[in-house]
């Protein structure tokens, strides 16, 4: 066996920092979202099921983050149904671990 074969196998293989949350691979950025996010109860949502304003604050598990020029903004499962947040209503982002 090759010695950089040896060498490889103790890496991750794709040998990125866990608390990276932005890097760039074959000259395009990849960014990571949170596992889920904590809403603060400030605003409404936008779902399929037409879900208003949100009484306390719940965890939502996270499918995406979007940044684009109108903003950031999450895909979240909230009781169910996919819905789309604003990043004024997260009160923390949940990394996992």
């Amino acid at each position: 066996m090759a010695l950089s074969y040896l060498l490889f196998n103790k890496l991750k293989w794709f040998n990125i920092d866990n608390n990276s949350q932005q890097i760039t691979a074959n000259g395009k950025k990849w960014g990571a979202y949170p596992t889920s996010v904590k809403l603060n109860g400030t605003g409404a949502l936008a779902t399929d099921l037409g879900f208003g304003n949100v009484i306390g604050t719940p965890d939502c598990e996270c499918y995406a983050k979007i940044v684009n020029k109108f903003g950031t903004f999450y895909v979240v499962n909230y009781k169910g149904a996919m819905a789309f947040i604003r990043d004024d209503q997260v009160s923390s982002e949940i990394w996992g671990g």
